[in-house]
């Protein structure tokens, strides 16, 4: 398949995303339930991880990187993006991806591979190269994820990011 044909082809998948989504949002608005259930394509979770990454990095230029550091989140997050965009991730533009050292990078990916989440794999084409990718489990956990993230009304996504203490219930401190 030509890459403009492939362009237009997610284009339309997106639009249709979109269209879907919006009339689930008046459906509900207006206090109906469909009967088909809400399914999110991998190129529109795709997005939401996109933005996941872009939220993080606004974060970043107001709060000090440390505070907030995820190497693993962010691996996971820049892999499942390159599933969807049919992209090869090196295990080096992996470990830039989180904006930890290296060493650190390297010790999620470890970490990310024994759990079966990530795999390593070698290059057909540079033996100096071993690429990183989701395994099947790594893919469905973050679709999961990025589907109840989607599923999620407007109104509760801002909510719970302005009152957290509704997100999870809260330990009692010592204090």
């Amino acid at each position: 398949m030509s890459e403009p044909l492939a362009h237009k082809i997610e284009d339309l998948r997106a639009i249709g995303a979109r269209l879907f989504e919006l009339l689930n949002e008046v459906a509900s608005d207006a206090g109906l339930a469909l009967s088909t259930p809400r399914r999110h394509s991998d190129f529109s979770l795709a997005e939401v991880a996109q933005g996941i990454l872009k939220q993080r990095r606004v974060r970043s230029e107001h709060l000090p990187l440390e505070l907030f550091s995820e190497p693993a989140w962010d691996i996971l997050l820049d892999l499942f993006i390159a599933v969807v965009e049919q992209q090869q991730i090196s295990v080096s533009s992996a470990c830039l991806a989180t904006v930890v050292p290296a060493t650190t990078a390297l010790r999620w990916l470890d970490i990310l591979q024994h759990q079966g989440l990530v795999e390593r794999y070698p290059s057909a084409d540079d033996k100096r190269v071993t690429f990183v990718r989701l395994t099947n489990a790594g893919r469905n956990v973050l679709r999961g994820y990025l589907s109840a993230v989607c599923s999620q009304p407007a109104t509760t996504r801002a909510a719970t990011s302005r009152h957290p203490q509704h997100a999870k219930p809260r330990l009692a401190s010592n204090g």
